[in-house]
């Protein structure tokens, strides 16, 4: 898929002096891409008119930046076990429906859980706003 040629030539573009960063980084692309290719499958399964489908999948991306923002050190085993319960909650039209709402949620999670990761590393915080 060219996608993944695309993510590919991205991360590995990325060559840092710091590898400990660099790893981070590539892992925050590489969330962001699996969470667009999700997200590329539930617009597929939508269709045109079905916005109940829609809004759930944005509700699930709600969910999963808001468990961010509460849990702001979100551990593996936690993602993990939210994702665990969520795929029990999850319904929809076909087992395909759901299965791309459940991949979109975890892709979610896991953007997140890398993000903050990346944040704690780089010490965002710190870094003086540009002028």
């Amino acid at each position: 898929m060219i996608f993944k040629k695309i993510a590919a030539l991205i991360t590995k573009t990325v060559d840092f002096e710091n590898n400990e960063l660099e790893t981070a980084v590539e892992t925050v692309l590489n969330t962001a891409g699996a969470v667009q290719v999700a997200s590329l499958e539930v617009d597929r399964l939508a269709a045109i008119d079905n916005t109940e489908y829609t809004d759930q999948a944005g509700a699930l991306v709600d969910l999963a930046y808001t468990l961010g923002q509460a849990l702001p050190e979100l551990t593996e085993d936690q993602a993990t076990e939210v994702k665990a319960t969520l795929a029990l909650i999850i319904k929809a039209a076909t087992p395909e429906a759901e299965t791309a709402l459940e991949k979109l949620f975890n892709a979610t999670v896991d953007a997140v859980v890398a993000i903050q990761k990346l944040n704690e590393l780089a010490d965002l915080d710190a870094v003086p706003p540009a002028e």
